[in-house]
């Protein structure tokens, strides 16, 4: 029996060098292939083809498409989060604008410098099943935690937005991925700096924070 392409690139390699290439090969396949053809137009097979790996190999790293999908979506979220925690550490004690700025900034690069990522994280997972959604849901929550945690932080004691800070991220986030996916498409894309210019009045407004 001919020997596999992907079995001979992998001699001699320690295991978990092995995994973590495939595991890549297996990402970048997924992404290309959910942000091209969609979620619901993408088999095992197909990524596999992309991957140059086998339907084995797959089924070893992810237990299903889903799998691979959720895998995807947790990562891109978790990066910009920790980007976000990153820019806003490195931002301390400047001005509310600043602050949502430097934050704002390195939300849209990890999110949508990639539209692949932008198509996946912002589109594809939408409206899924139910599963999906309640990952969405869970995630959506992620992103409230820290960014209410990274506001009381900064603003006098006591101060709330009016609605609550619950009722204000459902606006911000929602607002806010719509622009960052519109800007991730566009072709040419406009100015990261047009698009921070809408954001951040917008958010700031949302919390009662002035502009400046």
């Amino acid at each position: 029996m001919t020997e596999r392409v992907s079995e001979r690139r992998y001699r001699g390699l320690p295991p978990e060098v092995r995994q973590a290439d495939r595991l890549h090969r297996f990402r970048e396949a997924g992404l290309d292939a959910f942000a091209t053809s969609g979620y619901m137009n993408s088999s095992v097979p197909e990524i596999c083809k992309l991957a140059g790996l086998s339907t084995r190999q797959f089924y070893e790293e992810f237990s299903s498409r889903e799998g691979l999908i959720l895998d995807l979506y947790t990562r891109i979220h978790a990066e910009a989060r920790a980007k976000v925690i990153e820019a806003v550490e490195g931002a301390v004690g400047r001005s509310y604008r600043e602050v949502a700025t430097t934050a704002a900034t390195a939300y849209i690069h990890a999110i949508a410098d990639d539209p692949r990522r932008a198509r996946l994280a912002l589109v594809e997972v939408v409206g899924l099943n139910q599963k999906v959604e309640g990952w969405r849901e869970a995630n959506t929550a992620d992103w409230a935690q820290l960014i209410e945690k990274i506001l009381r932080d900064m603003v006098p004691a006591g101060h709330e937005p009016t609605g609550g800070y619950r009722l204000v991220m459902v606006g911000m986030v929602g607002a806010v991925n719509a622009l960052a996916q519109d800007w991730s498409e566009s072709s040419p894309r406009p100015p990261m700096s047009d698009l921070i210019d809408i954001i951040i009045p917008l958010t700031l407004s949302l919390f009662g924070l002035p502009l400046e």
